[in-house]
């Protein structure tokens, strides 16, 4: 078949890079992008994808996985936002008390302003 021939070739490929000097690693899943934007997130859903792959023969089990799955990244989602929000709370200034100029102190230094000017 097309795949085991594309095997035999990959691992000539693999044969000749080592007889260079090359160290080969066994599984090409290993390989991932380790730039700046890769995260936890990406290591986590491709531990789930490696998971289905190996652990889900039907479409059932491939459905429940996935479900679980979901309600898990609910979950961690909901904790997540609420750490936040408690850190917020903690460390963001709170104002303690306000003490503005009584209202009728304002409204007259307004009123005054305005007053019309005897003629």
């Amino acid at each position: 078949s097309i795949i085991e021939q594309l095997q035999t070739l990959l691992n000539s490929w693999k044969i000749l890079a080592s007889r260079s000097g090359v160290a080969i690693a066994q599984d090409a899943t290993n390989f991932k992008n380790k730039s700046s934007e890769s995260s936890s997130c990406d290591d986590s859903v491709h531990q789930d994808l490696e998971y289905c792959q190996l652990n889900c023969p039907t479409w059932r089990t491939l459905f429940e996985t996935l479900s679980s799955r979901e309600i898990q990244r609910r979950t961690n989602e909901g904790a997540r936002l609420r750490q936040r929000r408690e850190h917020r709370a903690k460390h963001q200034p709170k104002v303690i008390k306000v003490r503005p100029t009584s209202a009728s102190a304002s409204r007259e230094k307004m009123l005054n302003k305005i007053k019309p000017q005897p003629i």
